[in-house]
Parts: C-alpha cells; sequence; structure tokens
C-alpha cells in the first residue's frame, strides 16, 4: 500500500470526451485508493497558464475518481501545516480503505522524538520556521 512519485494515472474510453489529458503523473499518489498530492509551487506555476493547466489536471483526477489535495508551500512551512495537511491526505486514504492510517500517523505525530526530528528536518530544508508556528 505505497506511494508511488510521479505515477502514471491514464484515462478509459468511458471518460474521454470528459477529460482534457490522455494521462497525467501524479507528484504523490496511492493508486489503489485513488488518492494523490499535487504539488502547486510557485517555481513552476506563476503564469496564467501553468495555474490554468494545473486546474485542468485537477479536474481531470476528480472526474476520473480520484481525490486529490493540491499542496502549496504553506502546506509544508511549518509542522502544523504540515501535520494538518497529512491528516487531510490520511482521512482520505482511511475513507477509502487504507484503513488503520490515520490512527497511526496521528500517534506518530504526538511521539517527541518525531517531533523533535521532524522540527530538524523542516529546519534543514526550508526557512526558518518555529516548532509551533501557526499558519493562518
Amino acid at each position: 500500500m505505497s506511494a508511488e512519485l510521479n505515477g502514471s494515472v491514464g484515462q478509459n474510453e468511458q471518460y474521454s470526451t470528459l477529460v482534457n489529458f490522455e494521462s497525467m503523473r501524479a507528484d504523490l499518489m496511492w493508486r489503489l485508493f485513488k488518492v494523490a498530492i499535487e504539488h502547486l509551487g510557485s517555481e513552476w506555476h506563476d503564469r496564467d497558464d501553468v495555474l490554468s493547466l494545473d486546474a485542468k489536471r485537477i479536474q481531470d483526477y476528480q472526474t476520473l475518481g480520484w481525490v486529490v489535495h493540491p499542496s502549496t508551500f504553506a502546506d509544508v512551512r511549518s509542522q502544523a501545516a504540515f501535520n494538518r495537511f497529512a491528516l487531510r491526505v490520511c482521512s482520505s486514504l482511511e475513507e477509502r480503505g487504507y484503513h488503520g492510517v490515520l490512527g497511526q500517523v496521528m500517534e506518530t505525530m504526538a511521539n517527541d522524538s518525531f517531533q523533535t526530528s521532524q522540527a530538524a528536518l523542516l529546519s534543514t530544508l526550508l526557512p526558518p520556521v518555529t516548532r509551533y508556528d501557526k499558519v493562518a
């Protein structure tokens, strides 16, 4: 039940007149549960035409029965934001039959050792944030 990076999502003939793309590549996906994460980073999405393509791609995923979680920098900029986003994704996975994943992730997030490691990782990868930084 592992996730795939840049996994291919093809459409079937039944939906050919309803979708914009013949195939797409999800940034991160759980194929069995039809749940995907699509990153909408400003480094690639600063033009209106690119944002329009992203919107059409997300619409296509939804037409094909996928739950798509668009993500931005704000979704990972702090532990609080990352954890909220991760729990939303896990909730979708749980609703679609990945039983126990939400509880496992919540238990992991409550662990002090995990929180310390997560804070260190975020501070290494991202601009400075605090462990309890809140995002409006």
